[in-house]
């Protein structure tokens, strides 16, 4: 890739405006907003890009669905054909991705839309900027001071000659823009061209305060989504449940719901009463209710015991990595400790599909780093994505100096701990977890971190979280 001159680079920018797919109704307020996404583009390393596509994202963030496009104008007819297919394959696809639009109407609603317009057009350049041809770029360096009026006042035809006298061997614009049309479609997974990292970095935006926030929680965000999409073995409740009933109420308080639906087993002042036509009253004669009954074939109705009669269920998730934190293996996605956060938030989504008709609670510890300030530093990663949950009381994010698995026990909920510690600290959490989970107490799993293992990658978490979901549902 060739990097243009400073001298140039005026008319490199100016000769692009002649191939812009969105119409202009004579606005110069877009270009504003693309230089500042362009020059966060080039900055993060995609000095390739160019200027006229993140205006013409610019203009369809702003306008979504209303903006028009060049090749339906009646003056479109005499455009190139490179033009004319740029407008209609990438301008008018991004029309209609839903995604994209979704992510539109995001950034359009509510405060800091400007910064969060400006940020999807830096994720819309970035999610393009590997099918641009890289023939030649711009350092962004080169445009730190070049402001919209540069651009405007300069001829694009006049630029487009006077860059093709000083560069005579690189490509023109229309044979770039046939390549990257050509690859661009036949590569982009249109449905995927955002993701759910995309939509939270929009949505939080004013809590991603710093690149170790937004890279943070982008990492994290990706390896959840990534581990669900491998759904997780069937488990058998019914054992499990058995012995998570607790006397959390008084004894005259009678549930509050109706019925929720039929099963086979029951009481029989819940059968359903359409089953009594089954039953045959001629003396010594074994009715087809008698056989059903024998068989297990009779419906009841199942009653909804309403909220006052859930069980009531308390899951920790305790992360004591040490100095194990930061390590990061070989093919793994990621350091230990966004693998840990990621792999209970995932827990966290699972065990709250299984105990659906639960009331749960859910614990976060972090215990310490090497320093109060890492641990907060970490800490509010899971601040920013639980931040939520964490308003509304539904999960607390906990940073003790030290903690004893006796100190979580709630007599009047089911308790259940994930630790996940290095090998070094696994006999002293396996120790102090003994006596409670043979009291029945807890239901504790404690997954060892190897400092000597190489597997990683997200195969490797998956099997772990299938491992420690099915070893905490059999305690």
């Amino acid at each position: 890739m060739q990097l243009i001159d400073p001298a140039n680079a005026t008319s490199s920018v100016s000769m692009g405006l002649a191939c812009t797919g969105v119409s202009s109704n004579g606005e110069t307020y877009h270009y504003s907003a693309a230089l500042a996404s362009w020059r966060q583009a080039l900055g993060n390393g995609h000095y390739h890009l160019p200027f006229f596509l993140a205006l013409d994202l610019s203009r369809l963030i702003a306008g979504g669905h209303s903006i028009g496009l060049r090749s339906e104008e009646k003056a479109a007819v005499h455009d190139s054909p490179a033009r004319l297919r740029y407008g209609r394959e990438i301008i008018g696809r991004l029309l209609q991705t839903s995604c994209v639009m979704e992510a539109i109407d995001l950034v359009n609603a509510g405060p800091g839309s400007d910064a969060a317009r400006r940020h999807l057009g830096v994720l819309l350049l970035e999610a393009l900027a590997s099918h641009w041809p890289k023939n030649w770029g711009l350092h962004p360096g080169v445009i730190r001071t070049m402001e919209p009026g540069d651009i405007l006042s300069t001829d694009p035809a006049e630029s487009a000659g006077r860059f093709t006298e000083a560069y005579p061997g690189l490509p023109g614009m229309d044979e770039t823009l046939n390549e990257f049309v050509t690859t661009a479609t036949a590569s982009l997974q249109w449905s995927r061209f955002l993701v759910a990292e995309d939509y939270f970095e929009l949505s939080h935006l004013q809590h991603l305060t710093s690149p170790h926030l937004r890279l943070g929680c982008r990492q994290i965000i990706g390896i959840v989504r990534e581990l669900a999409a491998s759904r997780l073995p069937a488990f058998d409740l019914r054992r499990h449940d058995a012995d998570s009933e607790t006397a959390f109420i008084d004894e005259t308080t009678y549930p509050t719901g109706g019925f929720s639906g039929l099963t086979n087993h029951g009481a029989l002042e819940n059968l359903l009463t359409s089953e009594l036509a089954y039953m045959d009253d001629s003396p010594g004669s074994i009715s087809l209710f008698d056989m059903r009954y024998v068989e297990g074939e009779l419906l009841y109705y199942l009653r909804d015991e309403g909220t006052m009669r859930r069980r009531r269920r308390t899951i920790h998730f305790i992360i004591d990595l040490a100095d194990l934190f930061f390590y990061q293996f070989p093919g793994s996605p990621g350091q230990n400790g966004i693998l840990a956060q990621a792999l209970c938030l995932r827990i966290k989504e699972d065990l709250s599909a299984l105990f659906e008709q639960d009331a749960l609670q859910f614990h976060f510890h972090l215990l310490p780093l090497d320093s109060p300030q890492t641990l907060g530093q970490e800490s509010g990663l899971l601040r920013v994505i639980l931040a939520n949950d964490i308003a509304h009381g539904r999960i607390s994010l906990q940073l003790p100096p030290q903690l004893d698995l006796t100190e979580i026990i709630d007599p009047l909920r089911k308790t259940y701990a994930v630790v996940i510690t290095p090998e070094a600290r696994a006999d002293l959490w396996r120790n102090n977890a003994k006596v409670q989970v043979e009291n029945g107490n807890l239901h504790c799993v404690i997954y060892q971190v190897d400092s000597a293992d190489t597997s990683g990658g997200i195969s490797a978490l998956q099997q772990c979280r299938a491992d420690i979901i099915e070893s905490l549902l059999d305690g």
